[in-house]
């Protein structure tokens, strides 16, 4: 999961830098109507818009990833817990068992 988050993270940051290099080539083609201009201004708005939507995506996913790599952490904690937990019993079980066996041993 978190692999699949980081290469949609990367494949994020290459369409940010695209969209900016699109929009630092508007910025740099001459323009010499006034409709022209007013069609360049509604078009450089738009790529602030998705330019601004696309960093707040990536952040979010960011965040994301930080999340899940903190809950795996914790879910790993709770797991070698209960492994450990899970090895006390077993110990004790078997210590018991022997026991008992020497038991019967003893009284038989």
């Amino acid at each position: 999961m978190t692999m699949y988050l980081k290469e949609q993270i990367s494949e994020l940051s290459r369409q940010i830098l695209k969209a900016q290099k699109i929009k630092g080539d508007n910025k740099s083609n001459p323009i010499h109507t006034t409709a022209g201009m007013n069609g360049q201004d509604n078009l450089d708005e738009q790529l602030l818009l998705l330019i601004d939507g696309l960093q707040s995506l990536r952040d979010n996913l960011i965040g994301e990833e930080s999340r899940i790599q903190s809950n795996l952490w914790q879910v790993n904690c709770y797991l070698q817990d209960a492994v450990k937990q899970n090895n006390k019993n077993m110990n004790r079980h078997v210590a018991k068992w022997e026991s008992a066996k020497e038991g019967d041993k003893t009284n038989g």
